[in-house]
């Protein structure tokens, strides 16, 4: 206790009055204001954490290939492939001193414009059909020029097909805008 308020007999014998309370002190400004400093931080703390919180998450962007169409060929014009079987074939191959020959059958892999086209292929092709002895004759020209050994390997089978190609494409097909030989395949292919 500050010595003011102590009571101090009177001099004259009297009780002593109580000392009158202190005035409460006037509030500093800042005391007055810091409810609102402390509720502007609260926000503006809360405001961030929702930002950072509901931020889209930054990867690595997403590369999309767009695919382009291949330009159209002249095969998708054609109908699907069909396959035409041609009889079975014994050929002499050209050998020195050894007599050698092959014997083969092959069906050819063809794509043609429109049914009535595919179906005189067919029936040329077959034996006596008007492309049969053509056809014969060119394989026989091909065959007999080849050497045993050329036509045993791997190898020698795909260059074989791909010159069958070659040789029977025109005949087949004079005009091409009416079909392709796309393929070749050996049904039986046996070379001595």
């Amino acid at each position: 206790m500050s010595e003011a308020e102590k009571k101090e007999p009177a001099k004259d014998g009297a009780p002593a009055a109580p000392a009158a309370p202190a005035a409460p002190a006037a509030p500093s400004k800042l005391k007055s204001l810091l409810p609102y400093l402390l509720g502007g931080l609260t926000s503006i703390g809360l405001g961030l954490t929702a930002a950072i919180v509901t931020a889209p998450v930054h990867s690595d962007p997403t590369v999309i290939e767009e695919h382009e169409e291949p330009p159209p060929t002249p095969l998708d014009s054609f109908l699907p492939p069909c396959k035409i079987a041609l009889g079975e074939m014994t050929v002499g191959l050209a050998s020195a001193g050894k007599s050698s020959g092959a014997n083969m059958s092959l069906v050819l892999e063809v794509r043609v414009k429109d049914l009535l086209k595919q179906k005189e292929i067919e029936e040329g092709c077959a034996k006596g059909g008007g492309l049969a002895a053509p056809v014969r004759d060119a394989l026989i020209t091909l065959m007999s020029g080849k050497q045993a050994t050329d036509l045993k390997s791997p190898h020698g089978h795909q260059l074989f097909k791909l010159e069958v190609l070659d040789k029977l494409a025109p005949i087949l097909f004079p005009d091409q805008a009416e079909g392709a030989l796309t393929g070749v395949y050996f049904e039986k292919f046996l070379v001595e």
